[in-house]
């Protein structure tokens, strides 16, 4: 397996800190990111995917799984979480680290990538045989990464229409919540605070549910494309 710099990685998870933390199954999110410190990344990864899946908006089950991914030599996977990541986290420290993971895993498939084998010396048949199935290999190592990327591509395409989809609710719900506060106030001189109270927390859970539904059928169609 490649070898991958981690300096950075450290650096970055160091800095976020783990205040910030979405709700999640803190078990889950707790055990893999302490999994990851400890350099035991295959125990790390099946910890964070579940977290991600218990809750897919919570940036740093993301974070933290891109990191590991990419220290276990997953670049497309990792650039794809990291991808998901800045998608549910509005902290713009959040997404400068997501962007500097992204370039360094750009910058490793470029250095590792493997390039077209030159022709062929004509010699024995036999060699010319090895040739070809050199040839053959590395052009079959080319498509896959191209097929990767672009899987990569759809999938964070599906989740930034998710995200747009979610906003809009969000902002639907917020212009419903401010028309019900303006109607409360006109029509009722003395009106139930605890009325418009019960009234917010509808909305609130209402909202919530439909961005979670959304989130999960996106997180669904995504994990199709591989």
């Amino acid at each position: 397996m490649t070898r991958f710099p981690k300096t950075g990685l450290l650096v970055a998870a160091l800095l976020f800190g783990l205040g910030a933390a979405a709700p999640c199954q803190a078990s889950s999110l707790d055990d893999g990111m302490a999994a990851y410190k400890a350099k035991d990344y295959t125990k790390a990864k099946p910890l964070l995917e579940k977290a991600v899946q218990e809750n897919a908006n919570n940036w740093q089950g993301h974070f933290y799984l891109g990191h590991t991914l990419y220290a276990l030599g997953r670049l497309p996977d990792a650039k794809y979480q990291y991808q998901l990541c800045k998608r549910v986290s509005r902290d713009p420290a959040v997404i400068r680290h997501c962007d500097a993971g992204i370039s360094r895993v750009d910058d490793v498939a470029t250095k590792t990538r493997p390039t077209k084998a030159p022709p062929p010396v004509k010699a024995a048949e036999s060699d010319d045989d090895d040739d070809k199935d050199s040839k053959s290999s590395s052009d079959s190592s080319i498509e896959e990464d191209t097929a990767k990327s672009a899987s990569s591509k759809k999938r964070a395409e599906i989740m930034e229409k998710a995200k747009k989809e979610c906003d809009k609710v969000k902002a639907d719900a917020k212009k419903r919540l401010d028309e019900a506060k303006a109607d409360a106030s006109e029509s009722f001189r003395y009106s139930d605070p605890e009325e418009m109270k019960k009234r917010e927390e509808e909305i609130n859970k209402e909202t919530e549910k439909k961005c979670k539904d959304i989130m999960d059928k996106a997180e669904r169609n995504a994990k199709t494309y591989r």
